[in-house]
């Protein structure tokens, strides 16, 4: 009757929960839908969108090597430890102690008449030895879902924790795709500067031959050398870019040196397909893991109110043990020589007969808070706060994701629409550039109006490859907020 009673008591406890955890709020009308449980965390390698096999190894080995991850790595084992930890709270706890003591024995002092002295047969060198072994189990039914409200906060905090580490992942991806275009636009502004200076080589040659017969006087030979001077200085600084951005790739790496040829070669940017013409759907932010996390942690500070909430019910706790033990000594000791034989005939006696050699005793413990000065509720306070402020953290995590995403869309139709200004701008300085030399050739217009033709022609080819850089930085952005993919077909992500 007692065991059914208890029995009942835990299946009471099982079937009741005194908190039902709430489900993440709608915010800038999304849904999340799902739970921590079924999500895999996996990171989705967008940058493999931009087609360079080079790219993608660099980061590749950056998310291999990084020590921030690493770190992130221990931390992550460290909260799923925690789960385990608190999922073994359900369970029973069974221990085994074993005890054994041995002390020197005491011969009876006892003045007896000889004939009784003698048949007391009293060892010279008496031992007392004790061997006993004990198991003991205890249980904490779980009547009202304290453990489980702990056991789930402790698998959402693990969660989250994965969440964090992708974040990171996600982050120093982005950080290294910057990197790579920053190498490639160095790189395309180091071939856009000595292309110029061979064409600016040959013109100082002409400007010397026209010179020698008196077609161009000195002072455009100086201005044309002035020129190549100015245009020959940034290349080194160029180059010596390039290195500095290999040694910050390095060190994403946890290395210290610089490998600038794993920047690639590349002098072009990738080209982007145009985004759908009616936006990408806001629902492609739930896919980020700082969401996830944000959710994660929300469901955690949900069940520790929970856990808060319970503590104010009875808990019930289960205790069982039992033992067995040997005392192999006679009322004056054993011999230490017979010690040996004394405890094999014990442990054959409990072979033999266990059922009369074990103790055991079964017994429980129902615990009612009464009153605690106020702990209790100001621990549900608490923990009431907590989730309110996780609430909030959820919905700016929310709505900063959503306003990311549609400012990297306006930012990259915008750069789109200017490079394509600087494209016709940069065609008709080209033009001028060229039919200023021709006019000048013929003396028809002096050397300046050339010379200025020029460096316009350079300010704008310069800056139409930051141009570029700047757009394709821009989809790095959108590729980030979105922590994936995207469709560029009508419809939105997939």
């Amino acid at each position: 009757m007692k065991i059914l009673v208890i029995a009942s008591l835990i299946w009471l406890g099982s079937a009741c929960a005194l908190h039902k955890p709430r489900p993440a709020p709608t915010v800038a009308g999304l849904t999340p839908t799902g739970g921590t449980e079924d999500a895999s965390m996996e990171l989705s390698a967008w940058w493999e969108s931009f087609g360079d096999e080079n790219l993608n190894q660099v980061v590749g080995a950056v998310l291999k090597a990084n020590l921030d991850l690493k770190v992130m790595d221990q931390q992550v084992a460290q909260q799923q430890a925690m789960t385990r930890l608190r999922r073994a709270g359900l369970l029973p706890q069974l221990n085994l102690a074993v005890n054994g003591n041995l002390q020197p024995g005491q011969a009876i002092s006892i003045d007896l008449p000889p004939s009784i002295q003698d048949r007391l047969n009293q060892p010279e060198d008496p031992y007392a030895v004790t061997l006993t072994s004990q198991f003991t189990l205890g249980y904490e039914a779980d009547l009202f879902g304290r453990l489980r409200h702990g056991r789930d906060a402790a698998q959402a905090d693990a969660f989250a924790a994965r969440a964090d580490r992708q974040t990171m992942a996600l982050s120093l991806a982005g950080r290294t795709v910057e990197l790579y275009l920053a190498a490639l636009e160095t790189r395309a502004r180091l071939k856009q500067l000595r292309s110029t200076l061979t064409l600016q080589q040959k013109q100082l040659a002409l400007l010397k031959r026209r010179h020698e017969r008196g077609l161009a006087d000195l002072l455009a030979i100086h201005q044309q050398e002035q020129l190549l001077a100015t245009t020959g200085a940034q290349i080194p600084l160029l180059e010596n870019s390039l290195t500095t951005l290999a040694l910050q790739l390095g060190a994403l790496q946890g290395r210290t040196e610089a490998d600038v040829e794993r920047l690639g070669k590349r002098v072009d940017f990738p080209s982007l397909p145009k985004l759908p013409a009616d936006g990408l759907p806001a629902s492609l932010i739930l896919r980020r893991p700082d969401v996830a996390a944000a959710i994660a942690r929300l469901k955690a500070a949900d069940h520790r109110l929970g856990e808060a909430l319970v503590s104010r019910y009875p808990s019930l706790r289960i205790q069982a043990a039992a033992g067995l033990g040997i005392a192999p000594n006679s009322p004056t000791g054993v011999e230490i020589g017979d010690l040996g034989q004394a405890i094999a005939d014990d442990l054959q006696n409990i072979f033999d007969n266990p059922t009369d050699q074990m103790a055991w005793n079964m017994g429980g413990s129902l615990t009612v808070p009464l009153f605690s000065g106020g702990r209790l509720k100001a621990q549900i306070d608490a923990t009431n706060t907590g989730y309110q402020a996780m609430a909030l953290r959820y919905r700016k995590t929310v709505i900063g994701a959503v306003i990311e995403m549609s400012n990297s869309m306006a930012a990259e139709a915008a750069q789109r629409a200017f490079i394509e200004r600087l494209l016709v701008q940069e065609r008709a300085v080209r033009a001028t550039r060229d039919l200023a030399m021709s006019r000048y050739q013929e003396g028809l217009i002096g050397y300046q109006t050339y010379l200025q033709a020029e460096l316009s022609l350079n300010q704008v080819t310069g800056s139409l490859i930051s141009a570029r850089r700047q757009m394709v930085s821009h989809r790095v952005t959108l590729l980030r907020s979105l922590a994936g993919p995207i469709s560029t077909t009508s419809g939105g992500g997939k």
